[in-house]
This record gives C-alpha cells, sequence and structure tokens, in this order.
C-alpha cells in the first residue's frame, strides 16, 4: 500500500517508502515529478478530481495506471481524506493508492469469457438452458431452445426445469450432477404442443463464488436402442437401491416356474421378499 500526505495547498510533505519501491521514483521526483508517471489517457481526469477535493476540501476516489519501477502500467485505487485541525480548520490531505492491476485483469477476463460463453450458447444449435442449482429455475435459454420448446425465451424463464420434465425424479439427476460435475441421462420432455418425446440431456456444472448452475444441452437425436435400454433399465431396477427390482423377480420366476426349476423359483422370490423387507424404509 502507498500513503502519501499534503499540505492544504497540495505539497507533498510525506510518502512512505513503497512508494519508491513501486514507482522506482526518488524524493525530488516523487515530490515534484509525480503527474508525469501517470498514464496520459487518464492524467487529465485524474488531476481535475485532485484539483476538486483540495479546492473544496472533500474526499476523493480515483482509478488510474501508474508507471512501476519496470516500467509498466499498474492500475491502482487511489483513495484522499481531508483532515482538520481541533478547531475543524482545514489542515492537510492525507492519501492511499493500491495496487489493483489483478482485478482488472480478472474482471477484464470475466467480461471475455461472458462473451465467449454468449455466442456459444445463443450460436448453438441444440436448444440449451442454464439452470439454478438450488431452485431447479430457467435462468437463460437460447433460440433454439426457444424453437425446440415452442416457449419464447422470456417464457422458458419464468419456467422451473419441473415444468418441462415429469418423467424422473430431477432432483436426484441434478445431485449427479453436482457430484460428478458431469452427468448425461435420458427423459421424456412435454412441449407447449403437448407432444412428448424421449431426449437426452448433457449437463455440466458451473459454480460462481456464490451460486451454482447447470449448463443443460437437449438432444433429441438419440438411438432408440439407447431409450429401450435406458427404460428397461429403470423398469427392472429399484429407484432406491439401484437393485432388481419386485417386477423383475417376478420375470425372473415366471420363466422359472416350471415343475423342475420350483425350488429355483422360490428362493429367488424369498430374496425379493428380503430386499423389499431391509432396504426400504416403512
Amino acid at each position: 500500500m502507498l500513503i502519501w500526505k499534503t499540505e492544504a495547498d497540495g505539497e507533498r510533505i510525506f510518502i512512505n517508502s513503497n512508494f519508491f519501491k513501486f514507482t522506482g521514483e526518488n524524493i525530488e521526483e516523487a515530490n515534484s515529478e509525480w503527474f508525469s508517471i501517470i498514464h496520459p489517457d487518464d492524467l487529465n481526469k485524474c488531476f481535475e478530481k485532485y484539483i476538486k477535493a483540495l479546492k473544496f476540501r472533500r474526499p476523493f476516489r480515483a482509478k488510474y495506471r501508474i508507471l512501476d519501477s519496470g516500467g509498466k502500467y499498474r492500475w491502482i485505487l487511489e483513495l484522499g481524506m481531508p483532515l482538520s485541525h481541533i478547531n475543524k480548520d482545514f489542515k492537510d490531505y492525507i492519501g492511499v493508492c493500491i495496487d489493483i492491476t489483478m482485478q482488472k485483469m480478472l474482471k477484464k477476463a470475466v467480461r471475455e469469457n461472458l462473451q465467449m460463453y454468449k455466442s456459444i450458447f445463443d450460436g448453438n444449435n441444440m436448444a440449451a438452458l442454464i439452470i439454478d442449482a438450488e431452485e431447479l429455475v430457467i435462468i437463460d435459454a437460447n433460440p433454439a431452445a426457444e424453437k425446440f420448446y415452442g416457449y419464447s425465451r422470456n417464457q422458458l424463464k419464468k419456467m422451473k426445469i419441473l415444468d418441462l420434465i415429469t418423467s424422473i425424479d430431477i432432483n436426484d439427476e441434478i445431485m449427479k450432477t453436482i457430484e460428478k460435475k458431469q452427468h448425461d441421462f435420458i427423459f421424456s420432455q412435454n412441449f407447449i404442443s403437448g407432444e412428448i418425446k424421449y431426449v437426452k440431456a448433457n449437463c455440466n456444472l458451473m459454480s460462481t463464488a456464490k451460486k451454482s448452475f447447470i449448463f443443460m444441452l437437449i438432444n433429441e437425436d438419440i438411438d432408440k436402442k439407447e431409450i429401450l435400454a435406458k427404460l428397461k433399465y429403470k423398469d427392472y431396477h429399484d429407484e432406491l437401491t439401484g437393485l432388481y427390482n419386485r417386477k423383475y423377480f417376478e420375470l425372473v420366476i415366471k420363466r422359472l416356474d416350471n415343475e423342475l426349476q420350483l425350488p429355483l423359483s422360490l428362493i429367488i422370490g424369498d430374496c425379493c421378499l428380503l430386499i423389499s423387507y431391509y432396504l426400504h424404509p416403512r
């Protein structure tokens, strides 16, 4: 942190050692030519703020670039505060300069990434949704999603993903996405026309410091065999345990239930009862 102090007329009477290390200036240069290290594009605006603050004896705040000891411009945030005597007469100014170059670089990177995301998101031929991972509210939808669902972007942004998906436990799929960071699943999709189609969702987790979002791509071009395999799995597996369910065992029992294999079918039936009794909450 760079610290300075001036008299009421603006003449500097104190500069800390960090200022010299940061700028590479000596005492004489810092006292008489310190405006020379300010970036030409920022100089006039910075000077005007400083003069007005001195004239009206009020705090000021400015962001500008100065040359560092290596000859590169760095962004700083300068904060100045007037000081008064006991009788409240204006005495002098004290100020600090904080290096904010990294924050500026990060903000620029975020802006560029947002522009890149917007370009990819809006230009994607597949329907894409951004979903709040907690509330399951649709935050954004691309033009392809408008065409795909038949709803406008504004209509979709007022909906929850539950309004579009009813065939599965979406909370479970969202939890899998959060755990794995990436997750695919097949589900039946409701459309404004009343039509229902099976589609595949490719989900990726995106997180900020405060929130988590799901980037969901919807693919309707999926193999019927993949759909049937998924439905068959869900049909014959217990959702809670992932084990074979009663329907599967009943099918096996029916297949094996003849005079020669009856004992085996009874064992399978007993296994089915055990799973139902011990693995499901009552």
